[in-house]
């Protein structure tokens, strides 16, 4: 969230100098309310919220979020926000009605949704005023530069403070422990544990964060494996031998506990193991100085967030043969471990104003996704690899220890691949989902990623390019059921793809073959029901296309 200093000098760039000036710049007030307080035409003296200006008048009515003040200089209708009101005349009510609210579960989340209200105003070239309320909570007016029209108000804070928080009368359940607001509320929330990685119903992903290990450049450690990683972090003594190995004593650096890195190093890492922090850990309060920390270090490793790697050595995380490296397009695709998912929580279609459907959907759209970058969030916006790093990703599955049923299957599966791209755009299915419609079909993330796909083939994509789409299963169940499944399911994704004016060149099902997780968890299972998005570009494109290898 911006700070009070930048706030303030926002709201002083446009000083009230006069009573017609801000009256002028009020004209309109909220325009999703209307409240109305007749009144006896009493004195009131309205104070500018910056104190420079003092309007004495007989106030009339207090209604369509405006005071209305007769003056000397005539009849003024002042902006409920724009003022406040001094005198026994003056109503007692909020003033400021809010469009919509955003209420974020941490400091970070809601820094990042306070930046993407400011994206927000300015695609729609409009001012972004921000006052506080309080140390939790803020008010926000989007003002079309040009009118001074008010085009939506939002409250937006912290889950906890008064505007992020619904009555009990007002909330319901989700089965997971989360309280859902029901109208205009929208909450913003890293993915609980207890939730499965499909079938979040109406919840919609707003974006993902990830956790990266590093190490001096010097470091012999290569690899970790989650439950190792846990172990050192809680300082056990069954720690992997090659930790012992180091030439002297670990030191071990993590984030603050109120950091979101920290949180999802914890849920990813050592929730699953039912372990916690040791006292002997060195928690520092930026992914900078944990990095600063390792590069001195030799025998230093240190948990950051994913997109602030500062150039330290990454470890991979190894799990039931597949090894995964900390690189952002393994964190897109969700294969890389320590990756989970921002929810957001929003109002059904019918229940909620346009404002707010207006603001969901630039903040699920390019835009908004973009931002989300700029704040160590990973977007959702489809992301290619090059053939180079398509090619790394076979040998992954490849050298997947036991991970061939089928060599036949897998052979397919290796000649369909050849000169071929991924994107980082992944569909995964409900346990026996086949189809794209309905609960037992796409998750939440899907469904968004569908039209996320259709509108990046049609701008992004060379022509010439050839789409190509894979299915897989999960090791639950018959082979060839599981086989013919994953046909089912690419074959779902290509018809929904056909109806949004894309048409796959090739459509194949390669049953359980390929994992790119443990089968032996339900989280494991739900990456692996997936169909893939490969690309097989035009000659002269695959060359270009060589130069930015993200794997």
């Amino acid at each position: 969230m911006p700070s009070r200093q930048s706030a303030h000098a926002k709201h002083q760039e446009k000083p009230v100098r006069d009573a017609v000036a801000i009256g002028l710049l009020a004209i309109i007030g909220l325009w999703s309310t209307s409240l109305k307080a007749e009144l006896n035409a009493a004195p009131v003296e309205l104070y500018a919220l910056d104190g420079s200006v003092v309007v004495k008048g007989a106030l009339l009515e207090v209604s369509h979020g405006s005071y209305v003040v007769q003056t000397a200089l005539g009849t003024l209708r002042i902006g409920l926000d724009e003022a406040q009101c001094v005198g026994t005349a003056c109503p007692l009510l909020d003033r400021f009605d809010a469009d919509f609210s955003i209420a974020s579960s941490t400091p970070d989340l809601n820094e990042a949704m306070s930046g993407i209200l400011a994206r927000y105003a300015d695609a729609l070239d409009a001012d972004y005023r921000i006052s506080e309320i309080d140390a939790l909570s803020s008010e926000v007016s989007i003002i079309e530069s040009g009118t001074s029209e008010r085009l939506a108000s939002v409250r937006i804070g912290l889950r906890g403070s008064d505007e992020g928080t619904a009555s009990q009368d007002d909330v319901q359940s989700d089965g997971s422990g989360q309280n859902r607001a029901r109208g205009e509320g929208l909450s913003v929330f890293a993915e609980p544990n207890e939730i499965a990685r499909a079938g979040y119903d109406d919840l919609l992903t707003l974006g993902l964060e990830g956790v990266a290990i590093i190490t001096h450049p010097d470091s012999p450690l290569a690899m970790l494996s989650r439950t190792e990683l846990a172990e050192v972090f809680a300082c056990k003594e069954t720690a992997s031998l090659e930790v012992k190995s180091l030439a002297g004593p670990l030191r071990v650096y993590s984030r603050t506990a109120s950091s979101d890195t920290y949180q999802a190093f914890k849920a990813t890492v050592l929730d699953p193991l039912n372990l916690g922090l040791c006292d002997q850990v060195i928690q520092l309060p930026s992914d900078r100085d944990i990095a600063a920390a390792v590069a001195r270090d030799v025998n230093a490793i240190g948990a950051i967030n994913l997109r602030h790697q500062h150039k330290a050595k990454p470890l991979a995380i190894a799990e039931c043969g597949l090894v995964h490296q900390p690189y952002l397009f393994g964190a897109k695709t969700e294969e890389y471990p320590l990756t989970r998912r921002i929810l957001l929580d929003a109002p059904l279609l019918a229940d909620s104003s346009a404002a707010a459907q207006t603001f969901i959907d630039f903040t699920l759209g390019d835009i908004g996704q973009r931002h989300l970058e700029t704040v160590g969030l990973i977007g959702l916006n489809p992301m290619s690899t090059s053939a180079y790093a398509s090619k790394y990703r076979v040998s992954r599955i490849e050298a997947a220890a036991g991970a061939v049923q089928n060599t036949e299957i897998f052979g397919r599966l290796l000649v369909a691949l050849e000169d071929a791209v991924r994107l980082s755009v992944t569909f995964r299915f409900s346990t026996g989902g086949v189809s794209v419609d309905g609960q037992t079909g796409l998750d939440n993330r899907a469904q968004r990623d569908l039209i996320r796909l259709a509108d990046y083939l049609r701008t992004s994509a060379p022509d010439g390019t050839e789409v190509l789409l894979f299915g897989f299963a999960d090791a639950t169940g018959d082979y060839d059921g599981n086989l013919s499944l994953s046909l089912q399911r690419a074959r779902s994704v290509a018809d929904k793809l056909e109806s949004l004016g894309v048409k796959p060149a090739f459509v194949a099902g390669f049953g359980e073959e390929g994992p790119v997780a443990c089968n032996s968890d339900a989280k494991g299972r739900a990456k692996n029901r997936r169909v893939e998005v490969w690309l097989r570009l035009p000659d002269a494109s695959n060359d270009q296309r060589m130069i930015n290898i993200t794997m």
